[in-house]
């Protein structure tokens, strides 16, 4: 694992049907009706024909990228994005297959047709911003807007840009979808900075943040002595974001209730466990929560800094070490 220092968040973008506010907005599927709109929020021309998701995402960009000191002075090349989705063209994608079935290929839609691979979700985003140094789409269960976080941060370390934009975006689920009533939608959109060691973090730094993500095989919670093996990789996945010994920090939990979340519960002390997030279908949930701990403000004697842990039934694991506030890296630099 290739050793990755603190990541600067110098901008926070968020957009759901629960609101815009880091602290209280929720990806959860509303009532029936209308909660973005499209005119108002992207304007009139060229984002009609976009996926909600696609939609959803450059609204929470341009909620992030006005805050950001000194983007436009970052050249095009060294500007990247890493954006996480699992079902951000699910519906465009059944549509365009019942159409197929009923009616043939001839009746696609022209304006939508190119629109089946899921990479086109972040093209209008960096040609909006700009963003020439690479543009990579994640797409692993629950933990895919995580991951865009910890493939953006390797970038940084290893010089490949100097700012990534990494985002998670989920549109609703078709109606025949068989996990429909847990669609999320919306985007959470982080702008992230490298800080050098010994350096002081960016202007306009939101807080700071280690990402790891991990697999573990879901069927060894079933076999004997996999609780153990289980543990140790949690174990290690939680030490490589804290250091070789873990804080006593407060720990927040964003899973599906499976066996796999309850081995997280178990592996990190279930005394530790602050809070408990049910998981939605789709990677919008986990990092809100991180932009929900990056936002929110120390209170009393603490310093803020929390654990961030993402699980899932089929193996998908993640970790975040997250501190917020502008002074995130006084003490925590390498």
């Amino acid at each position: 694992m290739n050793p990755v220092g603190w990541i600067a968040v110098t901008g926070v973008g968020v957009v759901t049907p629960g609101g815009d506010d880091p602290l209280t907005a929720r990806p959860d599927d509303p009532a029936p009706g209308p909660w973005f709109d499209t005119n108002s929020e992207l304007g009139r021309r060229g984002y009609r024909y976009l996926p909600p998701a696609a939609q959803y995402l450059l609204a929470a960009a341009r909620r992030a990228v006005p805050d950001v000191v000194g983007l436009t002075d970052v050249p095009a090349a060294r500007r990247a994005a890493a954006v996480g989705s699992n079902n951000g063209a699910a519906a465009l994608l059944a549509g365009m297959d019942h159409t197929l079935v009923e009616q043939g290929a001839e009746a696609l839609s022209p304006a939508t047709a190119p629109l089946f691979a899921v990479n086109v979700l972040a093209s209008r985003l960096c040609a909006e911003h700009g963003l020439k140094g690479f543009s990579l789409t994640l797409t692993s269960p629950l933990v895919a807007g995580l991951e865009a976080v910890e493939v953006g941060g390797r970038a940084l370390a290893v010089g490949r840009a100097d700012v990534v934009l990494a985002a998670a975006t989920e549109e609703r689920l078709s109606d025949d979808a068989p996990r429909v009533g847990q669609s999320e939608q919306g985007a959470v959109v982080l702008v992230l900075q490298q800080v050098a060691s010994g350096s002081p973090a960016p202007p306009g730094t939101v807080g700071g943040c280690r990402v790891r993500t991990g697999f573990v095989p879901p069927d060894l919670v079933r076999e004997s002595g996999g609780a153990p093996e289980i543990g140790r990789r949690i174990t290690s996945l939680v030490e490589a974001v804290t250091g070789a010994e873990r804080p006593d920090l407060p720990v927040h939990l964003v899973g599906d209730g499976s066996a796999v979340a309850g081995a997280v519960v178990t592996a990190v002390g279930r005394d530790s466990v602050s809070s408990v997030q049910p998981s939605g279908a789709g990677c919008v949930a986990p990092m809100l929560r991180l932009a929900r701990q990056l936002c929110d403000r120390p209170r009393g004697d603490g310093d803020g800094r929390s654990l961030l842990l993402a699980a899932d039934e089929g193996g998908n694991l993640a970790a975040a070490y997250v501190r917020p506030g502008p002074d995130a890296f006084h003490e925590l630099r390498e």
